[in-house]
């Protein structure tokens, strides 16, 4: 917060002294706005971190390599149960 302050304080000092207060005003919004901004990213960005979370396509990678994996298994089992079967 203190670093938007005081782009809100330089900003609103050097536009005031030419004399042109609106023009200040909307520029230290706007800075105001970008650091908010920058500092929501940040925290969010972190929090995903922290969260582990994966992308849409290394999901949908990992479902598919799930997916054969599973059918894999499957096939497997049929074939120890045929064994079995052979076996009693």
């Amino acid at each position: 917060m203190r670093i938007s302050i005081k782009i809100t304080e330089h900003l609103n000092s050097a536009l005031q002294n030419s004399g042109d207060c609106h023009v200040a005003s909307l520029l230290a919004m706007t800075a105001l706005k970008k650091v908010k901004r920058m500092k929501l990213k940040s925290i969010v960005s972190a929090g995903l971190a922290k969260m582990d979370c994966v992308t849409r396509e290394e999901f949908e990678a990992q479902a598919k390599i799930l997916e054969r994996t599973q059918a894999k298994l499957n096939a497997l089992e049929k074939e120890l149960d045929a064994i079995i079967r052979q076996k009693q």
